[in-house]
Parts: structure tokens; sequence; C-alpha cells
């Protein structure tokens, strides 16, 4: 039996719904992306239009990390100037 064949899969995830009293599934941004969600990077660069708004220098900071491809410090930029 192949683990990561779709159908194993899916059956597997159909099992433990029926059969968890508090299940939860964890997809991954590409099924949000393909759901119409923004990307982490466009999720990010929004936080910063939005701290522009209350401080600029707090978007500027939160865009040069994501830039540089750092965004989980970029996002924890976005909410240590509250």
């Amino acid at each position: 039996m192949n683990l990561l064949d779709k159908e194993n899969i899916a059956e597997a995830i159909i099992e433990y719904i029926n059969n968890s009293n508090n299940p939860a599934l964890f997809a991954g941004a590409g099924v949000g992306i393909r759901a119409g969600s923004l990307s982490w990077k466009d999720f990010i660069l929004y936080l910063a239009d939005i701290a522009n708004n209350y401080h600029s220098l707090s978007s500027e900071l939160i865009r040069d990390r994501a830039k540089s491809g750092n965004f989980l410090e970029a996002a924890i930029e976005s909410v240590s100037n509250q």
C-alpha cells in the first residue's frame, strides 16, 4: 500500500474527521492560494500597507524584511509596535 496515494490520503482524512472529537486539518498555503487567499508574501505586504497608516517606520521595516525573504520577522514587526 502506498501511503502517499491520493485515494489512501482521502480515506485517512475522512476516517480521521469521522472518528475525532475535535478534528482539524492544516492544508498549507498552496490550498489557500488556490482558494483565492493571499500568499504569505502578499499578506505581509498588505500588513505593511496597513501599518503605514499608523507607523511609517514599522511599515518600512516590514517591507525591508519581506524583500529579503524574512517573512517571520516581518510578521513579528507588524505586531510589535501596537
